[in-house]
């Protein structure tokens, strides 16, 4: 083989290791973006808690927002929150069972319920009625937000 052959085929070599070398940092860094990447999913349902008492036991519907930490890190949750069709935000001053900020452990959940005539009389006194589509949202401590797929609301008008 002449000289000039031995020098394109190295020349070959050297690319197909260059390219190599690149495909592989380049999936490397995609691995490791993905495992810092914050994986967060809000769901919103409706539900009902049922109150026992003697008599007579009652049905409380609840609007419930579930938002599930499916990362390998800690998420603060800061703040939750209804996102109105018109952009506002409807603040939820007193979720129960838990206090805000909430830290939510890697594959665990947090769970907010909010009693339906509350949330109708609150967005009645922002002026809406009638049916609405409204996402469940919850912000983490650097101001990320998580947000449900939308929900139909009726506010009926008493």
């Amino acid at each position: 083989m002449s000289e000039q052959g031995v020098t394109v085929w190295a020349s070959v070599v050297v690319a197909v290791v260059a390219a190599y070398a690149a495909i592989v940092s380049t999936i490397a860094l995609a691995i490791q973006l993905q495992a810092k990447r914050t994986l967060f999913k809000v769901s919103t349902s409706y539900g009902a808690t049922v109150v026992m008492r003697q008599p007579p036991s009652r049905s409380e519907m609840r609007l419930i927002m579930s938002g599930a930490n499916q990362s390998e890190h800690r998420v603060t949750i800061n703040a939750a929150f209804w996102l109105l069709p018109d952009k506002r935000k409807a603040l939820i001053t007193a979720p129960q069972l838990f206090d805000l900020p909430f830290d939510v452990e890697p594959r665990k959940n947090i769970i907010i319920q909010e009693d339906v005539e509350r949330v109708t009389q609150g967005l009645k006194e922002l002026g809406l009625n009638g049916t609405i589509k409204m996402r469940g949202c919850l912000q983490d401590a650097i101001g990320n937000e998580y947000k449900s797929k939308p929900i139909k609301f009726e506010i009926k008008s008493s």
